[in-house]
């Protein structure tokens, strides 16, 4: 994973100066008052009184003096003490932790066997993993201001119970959600591992300097233990009004037939190719007749190369069009890792931003 979170678009900060300054300092500090005041297009002694503001409230620490041609500047930067956030990705196989700070620089990540007894046995996982990541990296976890856990399943609009997680039936209903908030004692973002997959993907994307690839909307679909979809746009994942957007793998795969695709599906391990392919196109040609996205990121434990995908397109080219640009995930593996940790940290961008300015 890079060293630096992506951040997601916050909406609903307040956009004063305090606040833009705020936000400036958590994506892109240390800079100077120089600095920043170039990037606000405001004044330095307006910045500067900000700066002082912020630093009453010990929000601001000293990161050592800037030297250029001119006047040295010290650069300000948020302290790590302010917090951290998690990101959990919780699959059937492997649960994956990762931890920031509140600035978005990677402490670390780690991998483990995912629990598959019980509710408690899986928290109690999450907590090890947490302590032995901050163990290693010589880090002390607290406060941990949000953390965000992918889940295998369905996510209720208003996040008080988990369904259709059948890879892990055991987080199913409302037990887990509760003991989660319960033990963390901090912000819990809980959210679809394929939606936040797909967040991952897009703000993956808008991230670095190369704007050719850059697109208002994404879908991604995903197979691998399950099948699954996650869309956004302008980063903002579509969950549908109950949080069941995205289960692609249970519709049937015909009006007359009760298998669904994730049936059909599970048995490419006996046929890989013949039926990966055929699921495959069939999963895209929805996507792209239902959504008419710009781009169609694939990616899961199935699909291991563009050559699966480029046969895909090359079947669907007849058939639908306009066709999207379909291709492999860039992130592999990690991108429900990178939705995770940018989700928490852009919640805990907005609580920080709040709270000073409120």
């Amino acid at each position: 994973m890079q060293n630096k979170v992506p951040l997601l678009p916050i909406t609903g900060a307040p956009t004063t100066l305090v606040a833009q300054t705020l936000q400036e300092l958590l994506a892109n500090g240390p800079l100077t008052t120089a600095q920043l005041a170039r990037r606000l297009h405001s004044s330095r002694g307006a910045v500067g009184e900000v700066i002082k503001h912020l630093d009453r409230a010990g929000l601001i620490a000293d990161f050592g003096t800037f030297k250029t041609m001119g006047r040295p500047g010290i650069l300000q930067g948020i302290p790590d003490e302010l917090g951290w956030v998690v990101g959990v990705d919780l699959g059937a196989t492997n649960i994956r932790v990762a931890v920031s700070n509140v600035r978005g620089e990677l402490v670390g990540d780690i991998r483990r066997l995912t629990p598959r007894t019980n509710v408690e046995s899986l928290l109690n996982e999450m907590h090890l993993m947490l302590h032995e990541l901050a163990r290693a990296t010589g880090t002390k976890v607290d406060p941990v201001l949000a953390v965000c856990v992918g889940v295998p399943g369905t996510v209720s609009t208003n996040k008080d119970s988990i369904s259709n997680a059948e890879n892990l039936p055991f987080i199913n209903g409302n037990r887990f959600l509760d003991e989660l908030r319960n033990r963390w004692q901090s912000r819990i973002i809980v959210d679809n591992d394929v939606t936040l997959a797909a967040l991952g993907e897009w703000v993956n994307r808008h991230s670095g300097p190369d704007d050719d690839h850059l697109t208002s909307d994404l879908a991604f679909l995903s197979l691998g233990t399950g099948m699954g979809l996650g869309f956004v746009v302008n980063g903002q994942a579509w969950r549908g009004a109950h949080g069941a957007a995205g289960e692609i793998g249970l519709v049937a795969r015909g009006l007359s037939q009760t298998n669904s695709l994730e049936e059909l599906f599970t048995r490419s391990i006996f046929d890989h190719d013949h039926i990966t392919d055929i699921v495959l196109v069939h999963a895209l040609e929805i996507v792209s007749r239902i959504l008419d996205p710009s781009v169609v990121v694939v990616g899961g434990g199935r699909i291991h190369s563009q050559y699966i995908v480029d046969k895909a397109r090359v079947s669907l080219a007849s058939r639908v069009a306009p066709l999207p640009h379909i291709e492999v995930s860039q992130l592999g593996d990690q991108a429900g890792l990178v939705g995770a940790l940018s989700t928490a940290l852009q919640s805990a961008h907005l609580t920080i931003t709040s709270r000073v300015c409120n």
